[in-house]
């Protein structure tokens, strides 16, 4: 018995041994297709998601960090290849920039605002820029988890919401699907009822409508950098997958303002909205 389990346990781990030595040289030959030489120089390359029929985006993240390159003007290049999708951390968006390689958002606005000096600018105080970041984390760290629920969880309309936008076999929306329903549960927005976290989602909805106001952007009427974490989640309510979600009629119903700024993000930054998407000339 011992014996067996000692040898299963040793195929196992060899199995396990190659797969990651073939993801790394999966990984090195993506990342040897945008070296220094292969790159336009100081040309950002933003590689996301594949454009979407109705955003062009369907990652708040990658339209996050899209809205940023746009905000601060700064030159950039998409790259919707599903082979390039995943970066160097197995996440999207990720940038390169004369050959160097940076993952996540975050990081990545960090490392261009550093780079280009393009700070985002504004008069707000220390705590309106501390309840923007609060925001933030409110949207990455709990509304996300909450609106995969919906979308890759519970399957029915949020499902075929996802095969629309994306434009992918239902198959692969079940594999996701499978995948995050274990994620989910490891984070522990998965252990909770539906009906308990539809209603974290409409609590979480009246709190990004109670700070907006009557502010034209987050803070008030110029946009800060936690603008674009905003607009990349909204946008997904009123124009991605969850603009079939229960959500939207809720949102349109009572808070009008969170419409109004999504509207207002739009034009200000993708006034060539049309022109991005999938059915549409890419960028």
């Amino acid at each position: 018995m011992f014996c067996g389990l000692l040898c299963y346990g040793i195929v196992a781990g060899v199995l396990y041994g190659v797969y990651l030595y073939l993801q790394k040289l999966w990984m090195q030959k993506k990342l040897d297709r945008f070296t220094k030489e292969k790159c336009p120089k100081d040309k950002v390359i933003l590689h996301g998601t594949k454009r979407g029929a109705t955003v062009p985006s369907a990652s708040p993240f990658v339209l996050k960090l899209e809205t940023f390159l746009r905000m601060a003007k700064i030159d950039y290049e998409y790259d919707g290849d599903r082979k390039n999708t995943f970066g160097p951390k197995g996440k999207t968006p990720w940038i390169t920039l004369n050959g160097e390689h940076i993952a996540d958002s975050q990081l990545c606005i960090q490392f261009l605002t550093k780079k280009f000096n393009k700070e985002i600018k504004n008069n707000y105080s220390e705590k309106e820029q501390a309840i923007a970041s609060m925001t933030k984390v409110l949207l990455e760290d709990r509304v996300f988890w909450e609106l995969v629920m919906w979308g890759f969880v519970w399957g029915g309309e949020g499902h075929q919401a996802i095969q629309r936008v994306l434009k992918v076999p239902w198959y692969a929306v079940k594999l996701v699907g499978y995948h995050y329903k274990r994620v989910t549960w490891a984070q522990g927005i998965g252990r909770h009822t539906k009906e308990d976290i539809e209603a974290f989602t409409h609590a979480d909805m009246k709190t990004i409508a109670t700070i907006l106001g009557d502010n034209k952007f987050l803070l008030g009427d110029e946009p800060c950098l936690e603008d674009c974490a905003l607009f990349g989640f909204i946008a997904q309510l009123f124009w991605g997958f969850l603009s079939s979600s229960p959500y939207i009629k809720v949102v349109k119903e009572k808070y009008p303002n969170i419409e109004a700024y999504a509207n207002r993000m739009k034009d200000r930054y993708f006034p060539d909205w049309d022109k991005l998407l999938a059915n549409k000339k890419s960028s």
